[in-house]
């Protein structure tokens, strides 16, 4: 790969080098030498096992050495500079989103085998600990309203245990895990609600895509989302890792959804503005720049 990236670089010769995930930043690193400038987009740092952690560690020895670093959440940068990131090299670009081809609610709920009359919860994620589905799966068990279905879409390591606990909860709660899915957002349209129940994230696509569905959203107050909650007034927050208030911040939406779908819509169009693509290449355009000018 690293022969590859260096072929790749001699024919091309790029103005920048922009990489993202540790293993595309150690790589580029290696390969590059002085050939180009290298910027990388730090998405967040997980933890989890000593392996994850002992990589988390070396990428953020090769930011260093990089000529920017973005980071996609406030929360990020600090950490950026507790790992000792020069706050100079930092530059703060939450993530965008170009909104899909949203399927309208009876479509959606056609292409997902769901009821048409039904209340339906949604999530939609990588199945594993950060994302947090098993706090959604839990706050379901403490959520009472009756004709409702919690709905997950996505794959991932979790995806055992969840599905036994799902059937631990039947047939009081109707959970279903649907798999994984091609352009998962596009089905977002068929929710009564999005709920995000991460420990932990950067700037979170899903909510951007959602926001641009004008659909209901009760999320966790993590990386970047207490922002745009701030901004549009539109998304709830609940805490992490708490399955009980996120239970309560759901039902109490359910309670109110016609309000919360009215909200919703009001803040779709300028969610446009804030989590679309142009403001997004805009900021990007904007380092790159500067790391052009510093050369």
């Amino acid at each position: 790969m690293i022969r590859a990236i260096r072929k790749l670089v001699h024919r091309e010769r790029p103005t920048i080098v922009h990489t993202h995930a540790y293993k595309a930043d150690v790589l580029a690193r290696i390969a590059l030498g002085q050939a180009a400038p290298q910027v990388i987009t730090a998405h967040g740092f997980t933890g989890g096992n000593l392996k994850n952690r002992i990589y988390e560690w070396i990428d953020q020895q090769v930011m260093k050495r990089a000529s920017a670093v973005i980071a996609v959440s406030d929360a990020l940068t600090k950490q950026l500079e507790q790992a000792g990131v020069h706050p100079h090299r930092i530059h703060w670009v939450p993530n965008g989103a170009i909104a899909p081809a949203f399927l309208d609610r009876r479509g959606a709920r056609r292409s997902l085998g769901l009821d048409h009359e039904m209340v339906v919860i949604g999530w939609v994620g990588r199945l594993s600990r950060e994302k947090g589905p098993d706090v959604f799966i839990e706050s379901a068990s403490h959520v009472s309203a009756t004709g409702t279905q919690f709905v997950l879409i996505g794959a991932g390591p979790l995806e055992s245990s969840l599905r036994s606990r799902a059937a631990s909860l039947a047939p009081a709660r109707d959970i279903r895990l649907l798999g994984r899915r091609e352009d998962a957002a596009q089905f977002l349209r068929g929710f009564d609600m999005l709920v995000l129940s991460s420990r932990t994230e950067g700037s979170p696509i899903i909510i951007a895509e959602a926001l641009q569905a004008g659909i209901p959203i009760v999320a966790t107050a993590v990386g970047d989302v207490p922002r745009l909650a701030d901004t549009l007034g539109s998304i709830v927050l609940a805490e992490p890792g708490d399955s009980r208030d996120l239970a309560v911040k759901i039902t109490a939406t359910l309670q109110d959804l016609p309000v919360h779908r009215a909200h919703a819509e009001e803040a779709r169009s300028m969610a446009t503005d804030i989590v679309g693509p142009a403001s997004w290449v805009r900021a990007l355009e904007h380092v790159y720049q500067l790391v052009c000018a510093n050369q």
